[in-house]
């Protein structure tokens, strides 16, 4: 690639990094903000509109002379679909360039598992697309959240004990060939993590370099990020909590940690304390009115939750921890939870629940896609250069759009 090419690529990628954060703009005063001459401005905003990333917004007031034409970023030029497939429901969307949701689907898990799941994203996928103004040609990336293990190294789903057969198929070259697009999969909790951390802005906590997203609903789990990076893992498996084994448990129904503080867990107690089978909603229901078994359950449920809080805080010592999950957002739990800390010697971290509720993980997949989406469209040709790996990432300009699009519904 010539260094013409280069330079080139670097000043489209700047001047679309400008339009995104503080658009509408023109070009003069695109010129200005980032030293560039007004005619590779013009040169460059010739390129954006005439590949529609770009288009006309007005013209600028107030200024003595002429009024400048402004530009604002065209956010249906490209998108991407973002899944967040569940034990018990798959949620989807597409969303734009510039992270605003366009259609949204949610539909139950096929308990059969395996390929049936699979069948159910491509129809899901093939339903979001008739419903969205961005079409099937203009998405190129799909984003699969998995309540797994995700093993980069050899593109396969290693555990995933809430789907069954999930570990069983080539989940990732079966989506690829059915669907016609680019798979990235992530495991779930990742996701939920990435997106918590990607709104940190909204949450007053843009300072936030490292935190530990504990998600509790049907499974257990947690996401870890450290310098504003995921950390992963060997294979995948950093914050696998959940297959954490349960020392000095004799019972062999209850090897590991998931066995013993989860949604399945719960109603399992429950049933075996009562006999009677109660969801766990119902649950903490009758915990808050009283029930005697419902309230050792829980109050059980928040001890486990404590240690695990203080080990993770000394392995790690974020900055903040947060808990997601049907079970890790309950109001009750965390008014627990609370009471329990502050009893505790440790100067642990602030406790929050996730700002994004159920939709975390589908913010994390948002977040992801448009990163590898902008770099696909507007740095692609860094990819030439070994040393060079740059992406774009407007999320100042867009986080704003996202809450308010998913986690505020």
């Amino acid at each position: 690639m010539s260094d013409i090419n280069l330079s080139r690529q670097v000043s489209i990628e700047r001047v679309m990094r400008s339009i995104a954060t503080y658009g509408p703009i023109s070009r003069a005063s695109l010129a200005k903000e980032l030293d560039l001459s007004k005619q590779t401005v013009s040169d460059v905003m010739q390129t954006l509109e005439q590949r529609n990333w770009v288009y006309v917004t007005g013209q600028t007031e107030g200024h003595v002379g002429r009024r400048a034409i402004t530009y604002q970023i065209n956010p249906d030029c490209a998108g991407v679909v973002v899944v967040d497939l569940g034990g018990t429901k798959i949620r989807a969307c597409v969303a734009n360039l510039v992270g605003e949701v366009v259609v949204e689907e949610t539909i139950s898990t096929d308990s059969k598992g395996g390929q049936a799941v699979i069948t159910q994203i491509t129809d899901l996928i093939d339903s979001l697309f008739k419903a969205s103004t961005i079409t099937r040609e203009q998405v190129k990336l799909a984003v699969i959240g998995v309540p797994g293990v995700f093993d980069e190294a050899t593109d396969h789903i290693l555990m995933a004990p809430n789907i069954k057969g999930l570990d069983k198929i080539d989940f990732c070259k079966t989506l690829q060939e059915m669907t016609g697009l680019k798979i990235i999969v992530e495991n779930d909790v990742n996701l939920a993590t990435k997106g918590e951390h990607w709104l940190s802005e909204e949450t007053g906590l843009q300072d936030c370099k490292s935190l530990v997203l504990i998600m509790i609903g049907t499974g257990l789990g947690a996401g870890i990020i450290v310098n504003g990076e995921l950390v992963k893992g060997h294979a995948g498996m950093a914050g696998e909590i959940g297959f954490l084994p349960l020392l000095g448990k004799k019972d062999p129904q209850m090897p590991v940690l998931e066995n013993a503080l989860s949604g399945v867990a719960i109603e399992k107690q429950y049933q075996l304390n009562t006999g009677i089978d109660k969801t766990t909603s119902e649950i903490f229901t009758l915990a808050e009115q009283g029930d005697s078994q419902a309230i050792g359950i829980v109050e059980n449920a928040v001890q486990m939750l404590v240690h695990i809080i203080i080990c993770l805080n000394l392995i790690i010592n974020p900055d903040k921890f947060v808990l997601g999950g049907s079970i890790g957002q309950s109001a009750f739990l965390n008014k627990l939870l609370k009471e329990q800390l502050t009893k505790q010697e440790w100067d642990l971290p602030t406790v929050y629940t996730v700002k994004a509720g159920q939709y975390a993980a589908l913010v994390g997949g948002v977040a992801i896609g448009l990163e590898q989406t902008q770099y696909d469209l507007f740095a692609s040709s860094y990819g030439e250069l070994a040393s060079v790996r740059k992406f774009v990432s407007f999320q100042n300009a867009n986080s704003k759009q996202l809450l308010r699009a998913m986690g505020e519904k």
